[in-house]
């Protein structure tokens, strides 16, 4: 017997299907306008940020260098510097290249031996030279036959050797000495008065000359030549020649001499009864010790930096110089408009 035989028929339920519709065009570009602005506001505000922080750690570099250097002129006697500020500023220095801070961490640091097989000679002159081992930097110097201890321990992290041609004009063994960097990686200067120079003498000179007659100043060019004639200096392979007020592409030694004035001099001291048409030389230096950093476009006194853009418009025409009494910034300083990082040492 065949039983009934059921169909069971199954429906499918289906929904309706509702349309997704896609961005606009103007849709899009609102939401690009609206990414571009923010990151056109954020991206200098990390930046800013960023170099303030960078601005700070080079500031600390400076407060270790300047307590360590007062330490060193209260138990020697004497500023820093194994070599005097005379042979520092003298005329074959200016190829031979041992930079100021160099000089310096000869005493501070140590490196320097009586005897030794890894060693180099080093000195502003041919004829005058010291032993560096540099793997004993940060020990106890024996040049000269007296142990001295170390005044300051060198950060090897910002510590490098500037071997390139472009990076500093020296012989090579002042390339194999290497360099203390600020927080961009750049090489810094130091500058240190010659105590020994007579009153009445010129306040900055490109060079002392050459040995026996040496002619004196308060601070030499030369001491710093192999950094402020580098044509890719530092990380940023910026060229000072081409850009710098303190360099010997824009401007002549006059000039040269003159910012050097305004960089070194105080600026609530100056001489301010030169006639016209020579510069005010100051009375007084900022101090005995002062360390600088060439700061966030890597160029120690740029001429594209605001403080050379505004003395190049208050002169009426390319100055490419500051003046210790001209150009003044909120402060009274030359310098408050540069974005260079100066400070002062020695007791």
């Amino acid at each position: 017997m065949l039983g009934n035989t059921h169909t069971t028929v199954i429906h499918s339920t289906s929904f309706p299907r509702t349309g997704r519709r896609g961005f606009s065009l103007i849709e899009i570009m609102i939401v690009m306008i609206i990414l571009i602005t923010l990151i056109a506001i954020f991206v200098p505000v990390l930046a800013g940020a960023r170099n303030s922080s960078r601005k700070f750690a080079t500031q600390q570099l400076f407060t270790g260098l300047q307590t360590s250097s007062s330490q060193f002129e209260l138990d020697q006697r004497r500023l820093p510097g194994y070599f005097s500020q005379v042979n520092m500023g003298s005329a074959e220095n200016a190829t031979r290249g041992l930079t100021q801070l160099q000089n310096m961490l000869l005493d501070l640091s140590g490196g320097t031996v009586a005897n030794g097989a890894n060693t180099i000679d080093v000195g502003p002159n041919a004829t005058g030279t010291v032993k560096v081992d540099v793997n004993l930097i940060n020990a106890p110097s024996e040049a000269k036959g007296v142990v001295k201890n170390v005044y300051y321990n060198v950060d090897r992290k910002s510590w490098a050797p500037q071997t390139d041609a472009n990076q500093k004009v020296a012989i090579n063994e002042h390339k194999t000495l290497p360099d203390l960097l600020d927080a961009w990686s750049n090489p810094v200067l130091a500058w240190v008065e010659d105590d020994s120079a007579p009153v009445n003498a010129p306040f900055a000179r490109m060079d002392s000359g050459a040995a026996p007659n040496y002619t004196r100043a308060k601070f030499y060019w030369n001491s710093n030549a192999a950094f402020l004639q580098a044509t890719a200096l530092g990380r940023g392979i910026k060229n000072q020649v081409e850009e710098s007020l303190i360099s010997t592409g824009l401007v002549d030694s006059t000039k040269i001499v003159a910012s050097m004035a305004g960089l070194l001099g105080h600026p609530a001291f100056p001489v301010s009864t030169v006639p016209a048409p020579q510069f005010p030389i100051p009375a007084s230096s900022r101090s005995k010790i002062v360390f600088h950093s060439a700061g966030v476009d890597g160029v120690f006194l740029g001429a594209k930096d605001r403080g050379g853009l505004v003395a190049t418009a208050a002169g009426g025409s390319p100055q490419h110089q500051i003046k210790v009494v001209d150009y003044k910034g909120s402060q009274g300083d030359p310098l408050d408009i540069f974005d260079d990082v100066i400070t002062v040492g020695g007791n």
